[in-house]
């Protein structure tokens, strides 16, 4: 069994729905994507797979740190929860624990992958831990 993943790049495929919408795997290996999201009164955000990016009413009022997208994988700030089980190492459910940006860089399997479904008014993200055999939706 290899330790590491193979390097096969990022796969897109248009849903069969005929709405524009598109499902990519393993997303939180492509930093530039991100979904815009808003409602009806006057909120605007964005959002990546790893939950990075601000919320603002327009250009001049904003309720976190302004962010553009060019710059979004360098932040530090993101929202978040974590799980700690016994004597597992702590789990973020955006991949920003330690042990997983390790795993991330080097290739190595931490059981943690992220599935986007983006498509109009309902972007989802199917989050997976094998190791506590959990899987999320955000």
């Amino acid at each position: 069994m290899s330790l590491t993943k193979k390097s096969s790049g990022i796969s897109w495929q248009f849903s069969d729905q005929n709405d524009g919408s598109f499902f990519v795997e393993d997303a939180n290996h492509l930093p530039v994507l991100y979904f815009p999201l808003m409602n009806s009164k006057g909120m605007k955000s964005f959002v990546t797979p790893v939950l990075k990016g601000d919320v603002c009413k327009d250009f001049n009022h904003y309720l976190t740190t302004p962010t553009v997208t060019e710059e979004i994988h360098r932040t530090l700030s993101s929202r978040n929860f974590w799980l700690k089980v016994d004597d597992l190492k702590p789990w973020s459910a955006t991949g920003q624990s330690v042990f997983q940006k390790a795993s991330h860089w080097n290739g190595a399997i931490d059981g943690y992958s992220v599935a986007a479904k983006i498509g109009s008014l309902q972007p989802k993200e199917n989050k997976s831990f094998q190791e506590l055999k959990l899987k999320l939706q955000l």
